[in-house]
């Protein structure tokens, strides 16, 4: 594959987004120079559709912060310290780094300084395809040949591997999610040999990250289009057990992938992450901090069992106590499992829509119960019967069960009468 040195606006539409013309025309009022880089400038060249803008510019970060306001643009001082920040037109943002180059880092923060010198903008970056960058007139410069390695599919570090992984040991997991993320069918993505003997030798370091970091890292491999290749790489070199050690099962996520896809089903990190492990949901989700939505989730995959024979009563039962989504992902679990699918199931639960209960405590005070513990039995004794006839006698049915049920018992409802 041959990259232009060219992106022709009338092929690529996002380029002329009025956000991005306002904010090259306003840097270049200033005297100062944008282009963008990274991720939008990969996805372009690869022929995917571009999300996220992000820009490097020439001017300092207090002087660009200051013409963007001037111009009323809207500014969020994310990183300012670093470079960074966020100008936001018509409701996109659109992140900003000043040119710079690392002076001193630990391996998680880097001391810096800026510059306007491209190429040790370039030269401070992490892959070499993230160092491609792109001017308002459509040219790309590739100052790290990052160009052949999207060619060829390949995850090349920038200069001396070992040297990357010190500045931040967070690349090694960038590595690995990009080796999934740019990966096609019939086109594996291959990772540089000097770059994976480095990730290996840098793999002790990865526990010095934060949890949050790791796990960004993490959701975003998961939801790559094939990651179970790439996790089964990182579990060969030791590395996977370093940040996941409860993730054993690819085959189950491989087969997880397919259903997917069969089903029309978006990819969804927590989902993906459960097919992988058999055992110590909560731990996990507390190690990586996860959100309480996240929390809850990874955890219900890890507890909800679906009956050894599945029909659409027993289906209809499950939805009713767990939720669409839940029983979907549960359902998709024990496909990943071996399980016979059944493709009647599916229309049901993507159109599920939970039943009410026609009985509320009000019907049964109106039959002259008292409020108390026996008329809450009653009311779930009344659900109950309902639930077994699959959620489908009315109101009125439901209220001649409550008569029924204690005429039976020997007693009529007034028994329970208000004195």
């Amino acid at each position: 594959m041959l990259f232009p040195t060219h992106l022709d606006p009338e092929l690529h539409s996002w380029l002329k987004t009025p956000g991005l013309r306002t904010l090259w025309a306003t840097v270049r009022a200033a005297g100062g120079e944008a282009r963008v880089v990274g991720g939008a400038v990969r996805d372009a060249l690869m022929g995917r559709p571009v999300g996220d803008i992000d820009l490097a510019c020439t001017l300092p970060p207090d002087i660009l912060s200051d013409v963007l306001k001037a111009a009323g643009i809207k500014v969020v001082p994310t990183g300012i310290d670093h470079g960074t920040l966020i100008a936001v037109i018509d409701g996109t943002g659109y992140e900003i780094t000043t040119l710079r180059r690392d002076m001193e880092t630990d391996g998680r923060h880097a001391t810096v300084r800026f510059t306007d010198d491209w190429q040790a903008d370039a030269a401070r970056r992490d892959f070499t395809f993230n160092a491609i960058y792109l001017d308002e007139s459509g040219r790309l410069y590739d100052l790290a040949d990052g160009a052949t390695d999207c060619a060829a599919r390949r995850v090349r570090f920038i200069g001396d591997a070992d040297e990357r992984l010190r500045e931040d040991v967070l690349r090694l997991l960038r590595f690995f999610r990009f080796l999934a993320q740019m990966a096609e069918p019939g086109h594996p993505c291959l990772p540089d040999p000097e770059g994976l003997a480095a990730c290996q030798r840098a793999k002790e370091r990865l526990g010095t990250l934060s949890a949050e970091r790791v796990w960004k890292e993490l959701s975003r491999l998961l939801i790559a289009p094939d990651p179970a290749p790439v996790l089964e790489l990182m579990a060969r070199e030791g590395i996977l057990p370093e940040v996941l050690p409860e993730a054993v099962h690819f085959d189950r996520l491989a087969r997880l992938i397919v259903l997917e896809a069969t089903h029309q089903i978006i990819p969804e990190p927590v989902r993906r992450l459960a097919t992988l492990m058999t055992q110590g949901h909560e731990m996990l989700a507390r190690r990586l901090h996860f959100s309480t939505a996240q929390r809850q989730g990874l955890v219900a995959l890890g507890k909800i069992k679906l009956p050894e024979i599945l029909d659409e009563k027993e289906i209809r039962q499950v939805l009713y106590d767990e939720g669409r989504e839940a029983v979907r992902d549960a359902l998709l679990l024990r496909l990943a499992d071996g399980a016979e699918d059944q493709p009647t199931f599916w229309p049901l639960i993507k159109g599920w829509k939970k039943p009410v209960f026609p009985v509320r405590g009000q019907d049964l005070l109106a039959l002259d119960f008292t409020p108390g513990p026996a008329m809450g039995e009653t009311l779930h004794a009344i659900e109950s019967w309902w639930r077994a006839q699959d959620f489908k006698p009315g109101r009125d049915a439901c209220i001649a069960q409550v008569k029924e049920r204690h005429s039976s018992r020997g007693n009529s409802c007034t028994s329970e009468s208000r004195e």
